[in-house]
């Protein structure tokens, strides 16, 4: 997502990789998934598919999803 010294950042690829990580259950890829759709980031903002993975981030500890999912709860209503 952010590149390397020799690599430019590639938020697309990044978020194929989280959504496959996120897949399979990882929370963190789960919370980074929801992230990127939150803002857009890599992909087309959707706060529902933001949610969704937020929601599964937080059911597995991951303490900032809770933050972003209130940031999408805000933009959905």
């Amino acid at each position: 997502r952010q590149g390397t010294v020799t690599q430019k950042p590639d938020r697309a690829e990044a978020v194929r990789w989280f959504r496959r990580a996120a897949l399979l259950g990882h929370g963190l890829s789960q919370m980074e998934l929801g992230r990127a759709y939150l803002m857009g980031d890599g992909v087309d903002k959707n706060p529902r598919l933001a949610a969704k993975w937020l929601q599964r981030a937080a059911a597995q500890q991951q303490a900032e999803a809770l933050a972003l999912l209130a940031q999408a709860a805000a933009q959905l209503t």
